[in-house]
């Protein structure tokens, strides 16, 4: 179940994101956590449909902390990348 979960977040968070990419050039960062949340949520009722969980919030709040650390990871690696520019140039 918990693997199922984590492809079906997968899917929508890419899905989302080439969407994302498709319509809007260049998203303000601003707008990221926004866009991860609601990921999060599409995620998690996805799965409560799919019936993956029995609980509708369990779903969401599952869907959510993925996204959201997803997003984390994704930020700190971005930082350590500039970083490393800024110490080479």
């Amino acid at each position: 179940m918990t693997i199922s979960l984590s492809v079906v977040i997968m899917l929508v968070a890419y899905i989302f994101g080439a969407i994302t990419k498709m319509f809007t050039q260049k998203l303000p960062n601003k707008f990221i956590p926004i866009q991860n949340v609601v990921i999060g949520i599409v995620s998690g009722i996805i799965c409560f449909f799919l019936k993956l969980d029995n609980n509708l919030l369990n779903s969401i709040l599952v869907g959510l902390m993925s996204t959201m650390s997803a997003g984390g990871i994704a930020d700190l690696i971005e930082v350590k990348k500039t970083q490393d520019n800024e110490t080479k140039g």
